[in-house]
């Protein structure tokens, strides 16, 4: 039997269009949280504080901790190695942006878990623009320029690391963990 990481079941050209998968779904959840916070400051929808919790931790352990592990400790790093510059290139701002990101989920987990409501709504505001606009310039200008940049073998092991790194991180974090809290939000 065939593990899901052999390669002749790989139905992707590129290990970036994983990422583009975890972007997809950043946004899909990033956009229920802006509707949700329109409806709570038009008094259409109660603050939930289990909502606000549920949804940092999603962005903590899945945008944070798996997705961006992806890109510092794998692809950047790789990038890299093809010569692509840190300081001062695209990959460092990608980098100061991943930092402020976790500045925003810290001050939304804590203002939520402390049921902060203006507060929560705030940081929620200001992590959905910043996280937008990074993922659009990851999309358009970082990941292209990894499509240009990584040779095959490269990218044979890329996904592999993926690989390991999600089942790591599956170890520590169940699936159907991950189902259920997306799922809440």
């Amino acid at each position: 039997m065939m593990s899901p990481t052999d390669d002749s079941l790989r139905t992707h050209v590129h290990p970036v269009e994983l990422l583009y998968e975890d972007h997809a779904l950043i946004l899909d959840k990033l956009r229920s949280a802006e509707n949700r916070i329109e409806a709570e400051k038009k008094g259409e929808r109660a603050y939930d504080r289990d909502y606000w919790v549920d949804l940092t931790q999603f962005l903590h352990i899945y945008a944070d901790i798996e997705h961006h592990a992806k890109e510092e400790q794998i692809l950047f790093t790789a990038m890299q190695h093809e010569g692509v510059a840190v300081d001062g290139g695209p990959i460092g701002f990608m980098l100061a942006e991943h930092e402020e990101s976790r500045a925003l989920i810290s001050r939304m987990e804590d203002a939520s878990r402390e049921g902060r409501e203006e507060e929560t709504r705030n940081a929620a505001h200001a992590y959905i623009q910043l996280t937008r606009q990074h993922i659009w310039k990851e999309n358009e200008i970082v990941f292209k320029l990894a499509i240009k940049v990584l040779p095959e073998d490269v990218c044979q092991d890329i996904f592999h690391q993926f690989d390991r790194l999600e089942v790591h991180h599956r170890t520590r974090h169940s699936q159907t963990w991950l189902d259920e809290l997306l799922r809440s939000i």
